[in-house]
């Protein structure tokens, strides 16, 4: 990984031992990558000095997302999601799919839902907090890439590999109220709703 000045002129370069496909993410002073080596890496931007890493079980393609609340979450070829402390690289949670999660995660602008894909070919929403899921949607063929969300964050939109564009995912209260009566007809578990503000409406399933 380089870090260059705008002539061009290399100020620092920090080598990893696999490929980084992973795009940096910069926050204050300290960047954010990942790497082929299995390693997620937080780098002070001036120097190119590791302040931590944090290692997975395989490649990691995915870049990080970074809530407002301090945490860092990236994907893993290891089939995990893992929500990372963002001072010190501390896991706080990880999340197992049934396989390599590529796709790089979004946040909600509450910072209280993040969506991701995996290459199982379902699109998930966990609570950022827990890990707990909160929603699984299943597509039509693995998922690479990011899902981005609506800027009235009323939809959800992500590729899948079956070569279709997909129908669009709605994130609306009565698409979710149509799952929960779902739910409750067929399971005998538990639903509840988490109302966030005015309008935000969760629905959270086990």
């Amino acid at each position: 990984m380089y870090a260059l000045r705008p002539d061009g002129q290399i100020m620092w370069k920090f080598k990893t031992w696999g490929a980084v496909i992973s795009t940096p993410v910069i926050l204050e002073d300290t960047i954010y990558v990942g790497s082929w080596d299995h390693y997620i890496y937080a780098i002070d931007r001036r120097t190119g000095e590791v302040r931590w890493k944090f290692q997975t079980n395989n490649v990691v393609s995915s870049s990080p997302a970074i809530s407002t609340n301090g945490i860092v979450f990236v994907g893993s070829g290891d089939s995990h999601l893992y929500a990372l402390n963002l001072r010190n690289g501390e896991l706080l949670w990880s999340y197992k799919t049934n396989n390599a999660v590529y796709s790089s995660p979004a946040i909600s602008s509450d910072d209280r839902v993040v969506y991701f894909g995996s290459w199982d070919g379902k699109v998930r929403a966990l609570d950022t907090y827990s890990g707990k899921l909160i929603w699984e949607h299943v597509a039509q063929g693995a998922i690479d890439s990011s899902p981005t969300l609506s800027s009235d964050e009323e939809t959800l939109y992500v590729g899948v590999w079956s070569g279709n564009v997909r129908d669009v995912l709605e994130l609306q209260f009565a698409l979710s109220l149509s799952k929960v009566l779902e739910h409750t007809k067929q399971n005998t578990g538990t639903c509840n709703l988490h109302q966030y503000g005015n309008s935000k409406v969760d629905i959270s399933m086990w």
